[in-house]
């Protein structure tokens, strides 16, 4: 992650709270946890529409959310669910980090500012998953 790249997404952190994570889909919007995973399906679809990233990769990323969204309320204990929800951010955001780095590296700054706030986002509710307890 580049430097410039890296300072945007922890712009963005700190102005985020536990209650209020940074809305992937609506880039500068914030949204409450319950809801990130739906935003973040949205700003997957958005990704394979524009053909991001490798676009077998997306969809299997984007089957793994949608499966995962499907339980209310997923805690450590749910191992497959959690597993499943945790892999798939982590992968998403790999994705949105390379696609912002080089966003940004070629001076495309509002494009890199939408990934540097979906990063944030998948930061910030990984955070906020691990506090829900067991």
């Amino acid at each position: 992650m580049s430097t410039a790249f890296s300072m945007m997404v922890t712009q963005i952190v700190s102005e985020s709270s536990a209650d209020s994570i940074p809305n992937p889909a609506r880039s500068g919007y914030f949204c409450k946890p319950s809801k990130f995973l739906s935003e973040l399906i949205r700003f997957v679809s958005m990704m394979q529409v524009m053909k991001v990233g490798v676009s077998s990769e997306i969809a299997s990323i984007k089957n793994d959310l949608e499966i995962a969204n499907q339980s209310p309320v997923i805690t450590r204990s749910d191992n497959r669910l959690y597993t499943l929800m945790v892999k798939a951010i982590d992968r998403i955001r790999k994705v949105c980090v390379a696609e912002g780095t080089a966003a940004e590296n070629s001076k495309e700054r509002e494009l890199a500012e939408t990934y540097a706030w979906s990063v944030a986002g998948c930061n910030m509710f990984l955070q906020y998953s691990e506090s829900i307890g067991d």
